[in-house]
């Protein structure tokens, strides 16, 4: 006789026993509603507060395998290329930073023009990799022999600062990873290291390195300073041409190392062009965005590097009240479990949200902008402000950053976030997802289709802002134009003792019948700063302030400015740009 076996209880039975645990779960959903809705954003945010990806403890680091100097020889004016080429570069930073050490410096002769000793003074506190060579610009006559010239100089300090030095192009691209795999093979004296010209047909002793991008060991550039009096007079012409017929002269530059093809001139009908191969080094003549787009694009460059999306809501299909029990109370209250130790763990409630940029005067070793905190006390208030802009106003992103990140800390949270509508140029596309990997201060809306500036685009930015920062809202947002300059511890001292629920402060207050298309710019509060939005009602923004005239478009003459300015609005071009940091003695501070 087979043993008799209890009966399994019935399927309502069963749920009954997940009854508590379903119990638990909703007393911590009523009593940490919050809790629950950071779970949303775990897979696409980075924490509260901005936090550079790579950046390890305080640990120890092997020395490098070599070191390398990368010196682009640029014109001042060049700032768009500029911004460009420090996001690639750093962005590739982490994939050497374990075998080599290689620094990326801008080059240039004497600044000449008002503005650009300004703006250029303004990169050089922000990223510290500008260089300013004592000699009249130009390209062949003389500016490179000035660089190498000048480099012990600057970085040896008595002994060798690098084992190799580059001269590159501001229109080459280079795969940091396959070079450093390719100079780690290299010798590390007399190296004369680059792409042998010409590339259609062989002279023999009269081959050169182009000048897309050469490099020289440590030893040939003390050579160069060693030997100026064979040097002298002979600095004039083609620069890759001429500093090889220094090294032939000197019986220098013996271990030349040619990486063709992997290194090589933009698709086309040059001779030295051909179509993209995958162990590529450099490619050269990337005149425009479009080329940077394409190349980058080819490598897969910006394949994980995706504009942050606001995680979207889970929807479950129907299911019978059983099926319920089984399959989402359990799970529920799992996760209830968990949750009740991590509220013990969270203080503010904000362990996770969009990246945060605090503004601050601070610098990385990679040369980007700093946004770590001197200290960890909670800030009095948090303001979040939208730069609304159009996806191809590279440049102007460029000095909005240095703007914004050279200004002091205000004792608050100010988060700067640059608002575009749907990319849809494909060059952009590319481009501004570098831009939101490397600076995290991205916002793509999904509430317009088109970019635009009178139809829609403000509302669908503050209609999104308390579910892209649900996890950790702010006290404040504010919609800002992007040739508008904001003094940002004026305007927190402005704001430090305005109401925090339904206020509005601007330089001309925005009206819920009329459009205001002469705003500087405006800032609101969300209600209790409430999670779930800022749904619009008949009493909404009646603590109005008008802070004019302390915002205002700047002058025809640059020169009416105020000391208890907030904002100055109308910054079209980089002149007008320049007069406002020189008035305000931004590069003093």
């Amino acid at each position: 006789m087979k043993p008799q076996r209890l009966p399994l209880p019935p399927v309502p039975a069963a749920a009954l026993l997940l009854l508590p645990v379903a119990l638990l779960a909703a007393l911590l959903l009523v009593v940490y509603p919050n809790e629950f809705a950071l779970q949303a954003s775990l897979a696409g945010a980075a924490a509260c507060g901005d936090h550079q990806g790579g950046g390890g403890g305080g640990g120890v680091q092997a020395a490098p395998e070599f070191r390398l100097l990368i010196g682009v020889l640029t014109l001042p004016a060049r700032y768009e290329r500029r911004h460009l080429l420090r996001m690639v570069y750093a962005l590739q930073q982490p994939a050497v930073a374990s075998r080599a050490r290689v620094d990326v410096r801008f080059v240039f002769c004497r600044v000449g023009s008002p503005e650009d000793r300004v703006l250029v003074s303004l990169e050089a506190m922000a990223y510290g990799d500008v260089v300013e060579l004592d000699c009249p610009e130009n390209m062949d006559n003389g500016k490179t022999h000035a660089y190498f010239s000048s480099v012990p100089r600057l970085f040896g300090g008595g002994e060798a600062a690098y084992d190799f030095v580059m001269k590159a192009d501001d229109d080459t691209f280079f795969r940091l990873p396959e070079l450093a795999e390719s100079l780690s093979r290299a010798p590390r004296r007399d190296l004369y290291y680059g792409c042998m010209v010409p590339c259609d047909y062989v002279r023999g002793s009269n081959e050169y390195m182009s000048g897309m991008g050469y490099l020289l060991s440590w030893d040939l550039v003390e050579w160069i300073v060693a030997a100026a009096a064979e040097i002298e007079g002979r600095t004039g012409g083609p620069e890759d041409r001429t500093l090889y017929s220094w090294l032939r002269r000197g019986g220098r530059g013996r271990n030349r190392v040619d990486v063709k093809p992997a290194m090589y001139n933009f698709p086309g009908r040059h001779p030295c062009s051909h179509e993209f191969i995958p162990d590529t080094i450099a490619v050269h003549q990337l005149k425009d965005n479009r080329r940077w787009a394409r190349t980058l694009q080819y490598f897969n460059f910006t394949a994980a590097l995706k504009p942050f999306y606001p995680a979207t809501s889970s929807r479950f299909p129907a299911t019978s009240f059983c099926s319920l029990c089984l399959r989402l109370l359990l799970p529920l209250g799992l996760v209830a479990m968990a949750l009740s130790s991590l509220v013990v763990l969270s203080v503010s409630g904000c362990l996770s949200a969009p990246r945060s940029r605090p503004v601050v005067d601070n610098t990385n070793n990679d040369g980007g902008l700093g946004a770590e905190t001197t200290a960890a006390r909670e800030p009095e208030f948090r303001l979040l402000v939208g730069v609304l802009t159009t996806p191809s106003r590279y440049e102007r992103r460029g000095i909005l950053r240095l703007a914004y990140a050279l200004q002091p800390a205000p004792g608050a949270q100010v988060d700067v976030r640059f608002v575009l509508c749907d990319v849809t140029d494909a060059a952009d596309a590319v481009l501004v997802a570098a831009e939101a990997a490397r600076h995290g201060d991205i916002l793509v809306l999904d509430g317009c289709s088109t970019e635009n500036m009178n139809d829609g685009k403000t509302h669908a930015y503050l209609s999104s802002v308390p579910r892209l920062f649900a996890p950790c809202p702010y006290d404040y947002v504010m919609k800002a134009d992007d040739d508008t300059y904001l003094r940002v511890a004026a305007l927190a001292d402005e704001l430090r003792g305005k109401p925090r629920r339904t206020s509005t402060s601007a330089g001309a207050t925005p009206s819920a019948t009329t459009r205001c298309r002469s705003c500087t710019a405006w800032a609101t509060s969300c209600p209790g700063t409430s999670r779930a939005g800022c749904p619009p009602t008949r009493t909404s923004g009646r603590n109005r302030y008008n802070l004019k005239p302390r915002m205002y478009d700047i002058n025809w003459d640059m020169d009416e400015f105020r000391p208890n300015t907030i904002a100055v609005h109308r910054l079209k071009n980089n002149r007008r740009w320049a007069a406002v940091f020189r008035h305000f003695n931004v590069t003093l501070d």
